[in-house]
């Protein structure tokens, strides 16, 4: 059997699938692929050389060209836009949150020209280098760190002490009331989201 790098990269997305991040190791893909673990180093170093190309194939699925704002769309629903395809590409896979934001920008090329197109247009919209870099941390760090606590859900005990604290915290036990709602998730990530751009707005604004 001739190995693909692909074929390598497919077999390790669907180990994550069934077993999460931590159970996926160099030596159950060439299992899966029915291979000996030699072959399998050819085409990737090492693990973190394996995860970075998993990462690479999550953000390719939904990535596949990267252009600026549409004439007339405004900086910030394309920054919002580009957020959610972002956390969409990640919640495709299990524990995909964990593997994109640890991915290695020389080696995970779709994530490093992600972030460079960002950049590069937040400029071409009049912020300077240093506002455009920030933003784009910011808005990208936020979709990472929500993705990776939402894809880990949190421990049954956690949710027990805090509806246990609820009685003493009205406000806490109504946030706790309406987290079982279909659409919390996306209206939570909706709306962090909103915040970080309208303080990049009134950043903006009210700079000499």
């Amino acid at each position: 059997m001739t190995l693909q790098r692909a074929q390598i990269v497919a077999a390790a997305l669907q180990l994550l699938n069934s077993d999460g991040l931590d159970g996926v190791t160099v030596r159950k893909v060439a299992a899966r692929l029915d291979v000996h673990v030699g072959g399998l180093y050819w085409h990737v170093k090492n693990k973190h050389d394996l995860l970075d190309e998993m990462a690479n194939t999550i953000l390719a699925e939904e990535f596949t060209d990267m252009q600026p704002p549409a004439p007339g769309l405004a900086w910030a629903g394309w920054l919002a836009a580009i957020a959610h395809r972002l956390r969409r590409a990640m919640l495709a896979y299990r524990e995909g949150g964990r593997v994109v934001a640890g991915a290695h920008l020389h080696r995970a090329v779709t994530l490093a020209q992600l972030l460079a197109c960002i950049i590069d247009t937040l400029q071409a919209q009049g912020f300077s280098f240093d506002e455009a870099r920030w933003l784009c941390q910011t808005v990208v760090s936020y979709t990472f760190g929500f993705v990776i606590e939402e894809q880990a859900g949190p421990a049954p005990d956690t949710l027990a002490q805090l509806q246990a604290a609820g009685p003493h915290h009205p406000a806490l036990a109504a946030a706790i009331a309406g987290r079982d709602e279909a659409d919390d998730a996306q209206a939570s990530f909706s709306m962090g989201l909103r915040y970080i751009l309208l303080g990049a707005q009134a950043s903006r604004s009210a700079a000499p």
